[in-house]
């Protein structure tokens, strides 16, 4: 009883540091965006490969994409030995996450991600299951993250990694979770901020990934495929493969030699997640009657920047017709203007 209470007392102490420094890092990624835009966004792909065995629902891990936010949770499947579905408790965890990161961005609002790690958390509330949950968010010229268990993130810059999370473990192959029976709650999360900069890569992935891909050769691959489809897609693949084969000296067998099982090798056949956001400057239109317009109907985030393409367009278009009109009034030559707006129109578009 003694042990339990010190335990206790112990967590509860962690749990208030951890938010102390959660509320100084969101403090200072506001500080860094008085204005309140979006001066960075995600351009996302995403790959899941179930379990052979759990194919034929999909799997049990869960991930949303949003254009400033990004997060993966991974259902633990030991749930199964108790007839219930680890799937539906993951995703209520990403759909309810998912809503209200929704909501903010809507509102103007910073997307932080202990809020809507917190909104995933009370969603899921009325499953039975629990899951790891790795959030990460855009807020100022900051990536914020919150990890909890042992899903997690890499982020790169240059090719180069820049940082990794760590898994966060009570025990060998026992993470922390959120959910039924279990003390950890999204204030347990480890949370951190990194300065970002335009083409900095972030890859949130399901210990599917990261148990069965070493760093180094996640590191190689980075450098190799700069396009994010295909990345997600080359990872998930050798994620599984590797998963897969019997004889291969994996992340997850080294870490299990650590805690003196040292008989373990081969792969861990899982499901497998990967979630890349490529975090790119948002471009902002020039402002002109035109683009005030265009600027109060309601745009998907997907089509964002082929809206500000074609704002661009339409302004530029205007510059021609004035120049047009102009000359036309002043009986000058029409053809050295319309060269020149040519020339602004095919570097407009280049």
């Amino acid at each position: 009883m003694i042990r339990g209470l010190i335990g206790a007392v112990m967590s509860d102490s962690r749990t208030a540091v951890q938010n102390s420094q959660y509320a100084t890092i969101v403090k200072r990624a506001l500080n860094t965006n008085s204005k309140g835009d979006r001066p960075f966004t995600f351009q996302t792909a995403a790959r899941m490969i179930p379990h052979p065995a759990k194919a034929a629902k999909g799997g049990e891990d869960a991930y949303f994409v949003h254009r400033v936010a990004l997060g993966v949770a991974d259902g633990v499947g030991g749930w199964t030995l108790s007839g219930v579905d680890p799937s539906k408790y993951s995703r209520a965890l990403a759909a309810g996450a998912h809503a209200r990161a929704q909501e903010l961005d809507e509102a103007d609002k910073s997307v932080e991600p202990l809020p809507i790690m917190n909104a995933g958390y009370k969603a899921a509330m009325d499953k039975v299951g629990s899951a790891t949950f790795c959030v990460t968010t855009l807020v100022g010229n900051r990536l914020l993250t919150a990890n909890l268990g042992d899903s997690g993130y890499m982020l790169y810059r240059h090719g180069e990694l820049i940082y990794r999370s760590i898994e966060q473990q009570h025990n060998f192959n026992f993470p922390y979770q959120l959910g039924t029976n279990s003390d950890d709650t999204p204030d347990t999360s480890d949370f951190f901020e990194h300065e970002i900069e335009d083409n900095d890569w972030v890859i949130v992935g399901s210990d599917g990934l990261f148990d069965n891909v070493f760093d180094e050769t996640i590191t190689d691959m980075v450098r190799v495929h700069r396009n994010v489809d295909e990345l997600a897609d080359r990872l998930a693949r050798l994620a599984a493969a590797n998963g897969a084969n019997e004889s291969f000296e994996s992340p997850f067998a080294a870490h299990a030699q650590s805690y003196g099982f040292d008989d373990m090798i081969g792969g861990k056949l899982d499901d497998v997640t990967v979630v890349i956001g490529r975090i790119t400057a948002a471009r902002q239109p020039p402002i002109t009657a035109s683009t005030a317009l265009l600027g109060a109907v309601a745009v998907d985030a997907h089509d964002t920047l082929r809206f500000f393409e074609q704002t661009e367009f339409l302004a530029v278009g205007m510059l021609a017709l004035m120049a047009a009109l102009w000359c036309a009034v002043r009986r000058r030559a029409a053809k050295p203007a319309a060269a020149a707006v040519r020339r602004r129109m095919h570097a407009a578009h280049r």
